[in-house]
């Protein structure tokens, strides 16, 4: 019949219809490249970035066609340069026909990341020497020899300030993005030991005051260190991405995967979280935190994030880019006639004062903020900043100042002058007093006026923005860890056996009660709380944290290069929360508070119950793991000989009603809670069985020796 038909054909279009959602939804179409549009940005790249790589090193100098010649190559500027070239290597990853550009380009990172990991190889002695004082003097050097990939001798960078912990914390951040991308940048078991050695050379950021991004140490800019934010951030930032990677990628195995201290990783989020929104204590408000902050750091996404990068752009942002920090005398027309490496180190006395209102502003703040805002999606801003960016840059040919390199290949070269982004916007000499009278009304002048050589930091970031801000690099192909996204957008990642989290509402605490003896079970028992003894919890073993800081100076441990592995540092709250997967057992180490058998404090029953309640605190406020974390409760029959036995016996039988005070907790059997319990896997010690073979386990009769340490 005819309706029949009518309804067949609507039929049809429907179901061809929802066809074509659904094969649009799971074809996954790549964007189309304009061919020409890629061709520029692989000329930039080539004409203004790749020429002033060494062809043996793969390293690029500090200030490229300086005259005299300077050597200096520095870390932090051969990272962001890497990570430029590596950007554009993932553009070209989308297109076939790419004539061998793509792998070309991530050999060129490559060879880059992989001579500054070399150079670092050959300071095993001062790794070694900054686990006993963290000592400037002691500290990796970050400033190198371009040519050589060694060790600079110059007398301009005689007394040059290498102490920069953000350095060190970038390279481990972004190698692991490369990493995660398919790069290769660690191909030895011995190159694993000293990566393990930075993580090491991190985790006591938050406590070891440094020179900073902008390598001045304190505001008066004397030669002093003090605790950066920025510093704090980037090995925060470093300590996540690495926690539980292999850095083999997907060739490795258990003996190729970084360990973190979540302890030592604690440490430094709850100090940046303290120091914000400030950099440092002389500093204040820094525009440092803009890269620390955004990308590549992206150091937190707590609300004290939003405020700190408010207070930066509220202060500092001008119509040529950002100052630094107030009263930031670095390239002002008063600091000094040199240029480059030959400006003047120090100041003198009082003389900050002179810099206030004419401080120089740096156009990369604008890229940084163009990748940021790319990232998150809003592309209106990106657009905003762009234009701002593209409004500073500079045409110099070879009639300029600085000439671009000669490519014998294209003759139209010198013809076509080339943009480039200026390192700072300076006010000239001769309008200073007109600066100082009304601040903001000079014209100001790029540093390419003052001599200067080329930015190839700005040069790198400006190219990264510019390929995010045109569509060609996706926010999933610059950040492949997903840093730019708050812990709960992530997704989670199963490779890691103990992923980072986002913090849990509610976060319920497990309690595990240990008696010294039956008799103390059987004295609990009859007051209604439920308790295990060594022997009941097995087949789990109970350890003192001391003997995982035994297990662990394995790691990073290489005799070869005289490296002992992890420093003797005891283990905190949150690392004996966790359930430990050793070879052959199943571990629960129990706090630092009950193994002190002979400290008098234990005696007094007010002190143990309020450490407990502490721990319980911090555990539900810091705890970030997959996993719930697990208290090991160790009671003696001492406790309840002591005086305050009553207060202990009404304490444990006030947490059967699963609060105590504002913390959920739930007490249980070990073997019942290792399900929902964080387990931790230490599958290194199948090599070194030696390392735990003979390591005490806590037993009955363990704990009634007195004389046990």
């Amino acid at each position: 019949p005819p309706h029949q038909a009518a309804e067949q054909r609507k039929m049809s279009k429907r179901n061809s219809a929802t066809s074509s959602d659904i094969f649009g939804i799971l074809s996954n179409e790549l964007p189309q490249y304009d061919q020409t549009v890629l061709q520029q940005f692989y000329q930039r790249c080539s004409g203004q970035i790749l020429p002033y790589q060494h062809p043996i090193t793969g390293l690029f100098p500090l200030y490229p066609e300086s005259d005299p010649p300077c050597y200096a190559g520095h870390v932090r500027d051969n990272i962001y340069i890497a990570t430029s070239i590596w950007a554009l290597a993932q553009v070209y990853r989308k297109t076939d026909q790419d004539s061998g550009r793509c792998w070309e380009l991530r050999q060129r990172a490559l060879k880059c990341m992989r001579s500054i990991l070399n150079f670092w190889m050959t300071q095993t002695d001062r790794l070694e020497a900054f686990k006993e004082q963290q000592s400037p003097r002691r500290c990796l050097l970050t400033v190198f020899d371009y040519r050589t990939g060694g060790e600079l001798i110059d007398s301009a960078f005689k007394g040059y300030q290498h102490h920069q912990l953000d350095s060190v914390g970038l390279f481990v951040l972004m190698s692991i993005q490369m990493i995660s991308s398919g790069l290769e940048i660690v191909h030895t078991k011995t190159e694993v030991n000293v990566f393990q050695n930075l993580i090491f050379y991190l985790e006591r950021a938050y406590r070891i005051p440094d020179f900073g991004m902008w390598e001045r140490g304190t505001k008066q800019n004397t030669g002093s260190v003090e605790l950066h934010a920025s510093s704090v951030g980037f090995a925060k930032a470093a300590l996540e991405a690495a926690n539980s990677f292999n850095v083999f990628g997907q060739s490795g195995d258990h003996t190729t995967v970084i360990h973190v201290d979540i302890d030592a990783h604690s440490r430094n989020r709850i100090i940046l979280t303290n120091l914000l929104p400030r950099e440092s204590a002389t500093k204040g408000c820094d525009s440092s935190l803009i890269p620390t902050l955004c990308w590549p750091g992206h150091a937190t996404h707590e609300s004290v994030r939003k405020s700190a990068l408010q207070n930066v752009f509220d202060r500092f942002r001008g119509d040529y880019g950002f100052k630094r920090f107030s009263r930031d005398g670095y390239g002002c027309a008063m600091e000094t006639s040199g240029t480059g490496p030959h400006r003047r180190v120090q100041y003198s006395h009082g003389e900050l004062k002179t810099f206030e209102h004419v401080e120089c502003q740096w156009p990369i703040f604008y890229a940084f903020l163009v990748i940021e805002h790319c990232l998150q999606g809003d592309t209106k801003t990106a657009t905003v900043y762009k234009r701002k960016l593209d409004s500073l840059l500079v045409e110099l040919d070879s009639d300029g100042a600085v000439p671009p390199p000669w490519d014998p290949s294209s003759r139209q070269q010198q013809q076509q002058p080339r943009r480039w982004m200026p390192k700072f916007y300076f006010v000239p000499r001769d309008y200073l007093q007109d600066e100082y009278s009304n601040p903001g009304s000079q014209t100001r002048r790029p540093n390419f006026q003052l001599g200067d050589p080329i930015f190839l930091w700005g040069e790198a970031v400006m190219l990264i923005a510019d390929l995010m801000e045109s569509g060609y690099l996706m926010a999933h192909d610059l950040d492949l860890l997903r840093r730019h996204k708050p812990f709960h957008e992530r997704p989670l990642d199963l490779s890691r056996r103990v992923p980072f989290i986002n913090k849990l509402q509610d976060l319920v605490v497990q309690v595990v009660l240990i008696s010294e003896s039956v008799r103390l079970q059987q004295m609990l028992a009859t007051f209604g709380v439920q308790s295990q003894t060594p022997t009941q919890v097995e087949p789990i073993t109970l350890w003192p944290s001391k003997n995982l800081i035994r297990v662990q100076e394995c790691l990073g441990r290489c005799d070869r290069l005289s490296l002992s592995g992890r420093p003797l540092r005891p283990i905190g709250q949150l690392g004996t929360a966790k359930f430990y997967r050793v070879p052959g057992r199943t571990v629960l180490c129990y706090p630092l508070l009950f193994e002190m058998r002979d400290f008098y404090l234990l005696h007094d029953m007010d002190m143990v119950i309020d450490e407990v309640r502490t721990n319980l605190l911090f555990l539900s406020t810091w705890w970030r793991l997959k996993g719930r974390p697990t208290f090991c409760f160790l009671l003696r029959e001492d406790m309840i000989r002591a005086a305050g036995a009553k207060q202990l016996i009404a304490f444990l039988t006030s947490m059967r009603s699963g609060w105590v005070n504002d913390v959920r907790v739930l007490l249980g059997r070990a073997q019942n809670l290792l399900a929902s319990a964080c387990v931790d896997h230490l599958d290194y010690l199948q090599d070194h069985n030696h390392a735990f073979r003979d390591l005490p386990a806590l037993r009955s009769s363990a704990l009634r020796n007195r004389s046990a340490p």
